[in-house]
């Protein structure tokens, strides 16, 4: 029909004027985790890192 479209892209998602938003690393960790270690140990590794007061490597290092 003719129509032309046109657009442009400064930078891509990810780079450092246009940061990913925090929430969809985690959704994508998240989902990269329970796809190699199941739903239930990728949700114990996300409580683990997402306390980082009673952070403990053993503790996290035994989910993995």
């Amino acid at each position: 029909d003719g129509t032309t479209v046109v657009r442009r892209c400064d930078a891509p998602l990810g780079s450092w004027t246009r940061p990913v938003p925090p929430e969809r690393v985690r959704a994508k960790a998240r989902g990269l985790l329970t796809d190699a270690i199941g739903a239930a140990a990728a949700a114990a590794v996300e409580g683990a890192l997402a306390s980082p007061g009673d952070f403990e490597v053993r503790a996290l290092m035994a989910l993995l």
